[in-house]
């Protein structure tokens, strides 16, 4: 009975277990396409921080304010086309402010695709800026920096606003690529999130996303999303994930 009222008031308490050092998430997906199959995704994730780290503010920014180095592991499986991706990614702070993250990508667990490389750097504790770039295999260095700028608005309440903005300069052509992110936290346990991104080169159209997330304890979530896009070949997108921390 006492291991019982001890489960319980685990589940039910939402500060309970504050501090964490290793998220772990899984997540389903189904991606539609207007000219071929719709596709089943999915993805397992780990992340684990070099310190342990604490909870203040909206938990799902919990890693972006404490600024801490980390390594991360995904492994992303494709049904229809017969395809598995690995991903190993390391986040480096040099100082207090300033960090690098490199990721690389190997299909099939063996073969190396293609790596990305990220810099950014804190102009405060809410405010973000950062630029990246991509190197693939057989081609070499990819002609794009995407520039993004990231920015917590604290309000009363434990009340919080996010906003995010992305461009890429590819080819020497500006605007190729723009996208922005609103993000509501009513409280420090959910959240409700727009976005919107649109391609004029690659894929040429816009995407537009909707996704929601909810704490029901500083350690356990789950998150669900949709996403809207007119873009060529690509139809809509459903996401449903948990994630874990301890």
């Amino acid at each position: 009975m006492k291991s019982a009222l001890l489960l319980a008031a685990i589940l039910l308490s939402p500060y309970s277990f504050a501090n964490y050092q290793t998220e772990v998430n899984l997540g389903i997906a189904l991606q539609s396409l207007k000219q071929s199959p719709d596709i089943t995704i999915y993805g397992a994730t780990i992340e684990y921080f070099d310190k342990k780290i604490t909870n203040k503010g909206p938990l799902a920014e919990t890693a972006y304010l404490n600024k801490t180095s980390s390594w991360y592991l995904a492994g992303i499986s494709f049904d229809k086309i017969d395809s598995t991706v690995a991903n190993l990614g390391r986040t480096q702070f040099i100082n207090d402010n300033t960090y690098i993250e490199v990721n690389t990508n190997f299909e099939k667990g063996n073969s190396f695709q293609d790596l990305s490389l990220t810099t950014g750097h804190y102009l405060d504790d809410y405010l973000r800026i950062s630029a990246s770039t991509s190197f693939s295999n057989g081609t070499g260095w990819n002609e794009f920096i995407l520039f993004t700028a990231r920015k917590l608005f604290p309000l009363n309440d434990e009340q919080t606003i996010t906003f995010e903005y992305s461009t890429a300069i590819e080819d020497e052509d500006f605007l190729e690529y723009q996208s922005a992110t609103l993000t509501y936290y009513p409280s420090d346990f959910t959240l409700l999130s727009l976005g919107i991104s649109h391609n004029t080169k690659e894929r040429n159209g816009t995407y537009i996303d909707l996704s929601t997330q909810y704490y029901f304890t500083t350690q356990l979530e789950v998150s669900a999303g949709f996403g809207y896009s007119n873009q060529d070949g690509v139809g809509d997108f459903w996401i449903l994930s948990t994630s874990y921390r301890f």
